[in-house]
């Protein structure tokens, strides 16, 4: 018997920021943590998607106690992408699985993209030799995992990425981090991304701050994200990826503007809930 979704299922927003967290007053609202998203598909079966520290605000909700089962996407595997990882407690569970799907990198699969960074001597302790079972999954698709469809697409980023497409009741769009401007690989996401209810898309810069010296460092501007929104015929647009440096003030500035141009835009925050 197949197991019971769970009722009133979103995707929750447990970090937003993005290439490397950061702390103090001026990122309450919006939050310090890195990319992370997380879906209960069924009771004691998490979807995520990506690991950076923002990882920590699911471990916190997690009652202890209890086997579980995590599917894993990951959509690359720059530091503040995988950073929540070796922290993660449910990995020390025997009881619970672990499933990662991940794009390959120079003919490498997912299993020695992160076994090659998480162990000595930049953590003490390997992911095999944790306690939880752990199974790598090289990235095909569509998936489907606890009764949502799973679609990756390529994204522009530097050393690759891939953004996903999931479809339950209603469908996102997550394509954090990605360099709107090549004609090709925008109108490749905005085909796939088609129709989709949410675009939660990178919007880390601002025009000025894209002229002056950040071309080519895989992040859009906002105005970039409002374009892959209209392009997709979405009907919500919530930007991601916020620069490290940005404040909540500043981030609500950006959304300001973006409403402009696209009036159902919204920025994402920890504790942001998404319905799926």
């Amino acid at each position: 018997m197949a197991a019971k979704q769970v009722s009133n299922r979103a995707l929750v927003v447990e970090g937003a920021r993005g290439s490397m967290s950061v702390a103090g007053p001026d990122f309450r609202r919006y939050g310090g943590h890195t990319t992370c998203f997380s879906v209960e598909v069924s009771p004691g079966h998490h979807l995520v998607f990506d690991c950076g520290t923002g990882l920590q605000n699911l471990q916190k909700r997690l009652p202890p106690g209890e086997p579980r089962e995590f599917t894993v996407f990951l959509t690359h595997y720059h530091w503040d992408h995988i950073q929540g990882l070796p922290m993660f407690s449910a990995l020390n569970d025997p009881r619970n699985r672990f499933t990662f799907h991940g794009p390959g990198h120079e003919k490498r699969p997912v299993q020695d993209l992160l076994g090659g960074v998480l162990r000595p001597p930049w953590f003490p302790v390997t992911l095999d030799e944790r306690p939880a079972g752990i199974v790598y999954r090289d990235l095909e698709g569509p998936i489907e995992v606890g009764g949502l469809l799973i679609t990756p697409i390529p994204l522009r980023h530097p050393q690759g990425c891939v953004g996903y497409r999931v479809d339950g009741e209603r469908s996102v769009m997550i394509a954090t981090d990605h360099e709107a401007g090549d004609a090709g690989v925008d109108e490749h996401l905005a085909g796939v991304a088609g129709g989709v209810d949410v675009v939660l898309h990178d919007g880390q810069y601002t025009e000025e701050e894209y002229r002056i010296g950040r071309q080519g460092w895989g992040h859009s501007t906002w105005v970039g994200a409002v374009d892959a929104a209209v392009a997709a015929g979405a009907g919500r647009l919530v930007v991601t990826s916020h620069d490290p440096t940005r404040s909540d003030d500043e981030v609500d500035e950006i959304v300001k503007q973006a409403r402009g141009r696209f009036p159902l835009t919204s920025a994402a925050h920890p504790g942001m809930r998404i319905p799926l």
